[in-house]
């Protein structure tokens, strides 16, 4: 039976995500070497709470000039054929799927950095965004994070909207009309936890 996984170097550790291309037709996975180090470097700095509801500090959260990000975003960009499918596919990346080996939505208290996620495997809404808002930026699109709060309950919700140059076409029925005008350029709606 051949290895689909790969060792973690030394002094890493390794991180497998399945995620697809070809807008949800081809499975793919990525192996990643997380260097313990640089995971604690993020680990160790100071993590707000949820208790303010804005996302002024979430610029901090959002590391695109990080290596490990930018060789993501290359390896997926060299499987996709459009701005939309690369999207599409980063999107996809950070989507919980319900099933090992992807990013898992969990709740957490506290903002994680795009590393942090990675290692962990996952995280709520937020850690979800910032890890794409990261992603998306390292591929050269403008983003937005987006913050609502739950009528009902009064809890926060963060999500992501990404400029792309043309409409979405293919985008679930439901999503097809959700985007935001802001400087004057569209930005169109994308859920990152399911």
């Amino acid at each position: 039976m051949k290895n689909v996984f790969n060792p973690a170097q030394a002094n890493c550790t390794a991180v497998t995500i399945v995620y697809y291309t070809n807008f949800g037709k081809n499975l793919q996975m990525i192996t990643l070497s997380v260097p313990y180090e640089k995971y604690e470097n993020y680990h160790r700095r100071f993590h707000p709470y949820w208790g303010e509801l804005d996302l002024t500090s979430a610029r901090n959260y959002i590391t695109q000039n990080e290596t490990i990000i930018n060789q993501i975003v290359e390896k997926i960009r060299n499987q996709t054929q459009s701005e939309e499918e690369l999207a599409d596919a980063l999107l996809d990346f950070v989507q919980d799927k319900g099933f090992a080996l992807n990013i898992r939505y969990y709740p957490t208290t506290e903002l994680k950095y795009s590393i942090e996620t990675l290692v962990g495997m996952g995280g709520d809404c937020d850690t979800h965004s910032f890890l794409y808002a990261t992603l998306m930026k390292a591929a050269g699109f403008k983003v937005l994070l987006l913050l609502s709060k739950d009528p009902v309950d009064g809890l926060p919700h963060v999500a992501t909207a990404i400029h792309l140059a043309n409409p979405p076409t293919h985008s679930l029925p439901e999503y097809e009309d959700k985007f935001f005008i802001y400087n004057g350029e569209k930005y169109y709606f994308a859920e990152t936890t399911t």
